[in-house]
């Protein structure tokens, strides 16, 4: 390849560039009428699924089912970590066997642990 076909690639990408930069700053209006403050957005309003709820009251979640439902992804993530250690116990060899044993034993500590400070019961 010459110098001139390196050339008109390298203007050709850059015109390119340009007009695709142009092309998406101008079909970005959002964010010039955001820059020069004609829609002023605030920032206590409340919106779901793009639509101004009637009231403005937040919702209230109770402790309780806050600490359950963290809990429950905190468990549901370990359980994606054994998963593929139960599918491959055949092949482990000791040292990730030992491994797979003290994060059973952590998992199960911390299950005590949360049942013994009244955690996981449900309170109505």
């Amino acid at each position: 390849m010459g110098s001139f076909e390196v050339f008109n690639v390298l203007m050709s990408v850059i015109i390119l560039g340009a007009i695709i930069f142009n092309l998406v700053s101008v079909l970005t209006f959002k964010s010039l009428i955001r820059r020069f403050k004609f829609i002023k957005y605030s920032r206590r309003d409340l919106y779901e699924c793009g639509f101004k709820p009637q009231n403005q009251k937040p919702v209230q979640v109770s402790i309780q089912f806050l600490m359950i439902s963290i809990f429950f992804l905190l468990y549901d993530i370990e359980l994606l970590y054994i998963i593929p250690l139960i599918a491959g116990l055949t092949s482990l060899g000791l040292y990730e066997l030992l491994l797979t044993i003290l994060f059973l034993f952590l998992v199960v500590i911390s299950l005590l642990i949360d049942y013994d400070r009244n955690v996981l019961a449900w309170q109505s």
